[in-house]
């Protein structure tokens, strides 16, 4: 048994540092958060599921305005952090998180479209639609 183990070493290796990269790539999100979000929040972690407070706690978010293509400020940071968080919560994807930024590019109506099929939105009704 020894024997054929020594024989075949290699590709038993190989084989096994394959399905690791594999198994890797199906879960880079969640290895991503957990090796790199310890230390707080960062533009790619989801925040809280229904923030209420802007990031720096001055203002309230006014949750129904209609966001889309091109807009910008604190209600579409909101915004890509709640499509982060549902992305986050979707198992293993292709996508990368939204960099929460508060500018409404293609990245974020393309995330708004897989999740809810609508390219406008207002946070309220993202809201109800992620339920």
């Amino acid at each position: 048994m020894k024997e054929k183990i020594q024989e075949h070493k290699v590709p038993l290796i190989v084989g096994a540092l394959v399905l690791l990269a594999v198994l890797a790539f199906m879960y880079k999100n969640k290895l991503a958060s957990f090796f790199l979000y310890k230390g707080g929040l960062t533009n790619a972690q989801p925040a809280t599921m229904h923030p209420t407070v802007t990031s720096n706690n001055s203002a309230i978010v006014d949750r129904d305005i209609l966001l889309q293509k091109g807009s910008k400020g604190k209600q579409v940071e909101e915004l890509q952090q709640l499509l982060n968080v549902k992305h986050g919560s979707s198992g293993p994807s292709f996508y990368e998180y939204l960099t929460v930024d508060g500018i409404f590019g293609s990245a974020t109506e393309a995330m708004l479209k897989k999740y809810t099929g609508r390219t406008s939105i207002s946070i309220n009704d993202l809201l109800k639609a992620l339920k």
